[in-house]
């Protein structure tokens, strides 16, 4: 997605070469002011796992 933020789950991707990055990615915001915003209201996932469970 173009401008979307993302949280990528890295120790998959290290350990396959070649792993899709589409399969170890999850959206957190759909752009960068949303992506700020949700990091000045502390409610931005803090990585993928996390980021995974909200969704």
């Amino acid at each position: 997605m173009f401008g979307s933020q993302s949280r990528v789950v890295h120790d998959k991707v290290w350990e396959d070469d070649e792993a899709r990055i589409r399969h170890h990615y999850v959206v957190v915001a759909s752009s960068l002011a949303e992506f700020a915003r949700l990091a000045c209201e502390d409610r931005l996932p803090i990585d993928y796992y996390e980021a995974k469970e909200r969704k």
